[in-house]
């Protein structure tokens, strides 16, 4: 499946609001419709480096190389949340990885951390801005442009319901 995405003459509309609760939708602004990411799972898988010594690293792993949802790269992307009364925007539970993709698997950095020394940065994470649409529903907008390659949201806050072994992801591809 795959869509086009871009904004005519420079016209934006508000999105229309999710019926489902932490379901990440893209916002096609074309014809002012959500569309549905490919929601799966992705395991939380954790690796020692030196038996431990040189630090762990923690990744989610997707059991897949590519997403079937793909779009066409465009300046600004933008999605769309409904979240749960009291749980704040969702900056605190969605974070947006590129993966990486090796061995068929798409896989995200959640943390590099080191037991002597300093836990390095994660270069996988894409950062955004929310804008508040109403009562608890949000658009999450990129701070830059996403390249060709693979995507995901993760909902750290779906941790708990698969006892700490997997997440909830939103993944999507760009060509």
């Amino acid at each position: 499946m795959c869509f086009g995405i871009g904004i005519a003459n420079g016209q934006t509309s508000k999105a229309p609001i999710p019926e489902v609760l932490n379901d990440i939708r893209y916002h096609q602004a074309t014809d002012n419709s959500l569309k549905p990411l490919e929601k799966t799972t992705a395991r939380y898988v954790t690796k020692s480096k030196a038996l431990g010594y040189g630090g762990i690293i923690i990744s989610f792993v997707l059991d897949s190389d590519k997403s079937p949802i793909r779009f066409v790269s465009a300046e600004r992307m933008r999605f769309v949340v409904a979240m749960a009364d009291g749980t704040g925007d969702p900056t605190g539970w969605f974070t947006l990885y590129k993966a990486t993709v090796k061995k068929g698997k798409r896989s995200g950095n959640f943390g590099d951390y080191k037991v002597f020394g300093k836990s390095s940065g994660n270069k996988e994470v894409v950062s955004y801005s929310v804008k508040s649409l109403g009562k608890q529903v949000y658009e999450i907008i990129p701070d830059t442009k996403l390249d060709k390659g693979e995507y995901f949201f993760a909902n750290k806050g779906s941790l708990s319901k698969y006892g700490n072994t997997a997440v909830d992801v939103f993944a999507f591809g760009i060509d």
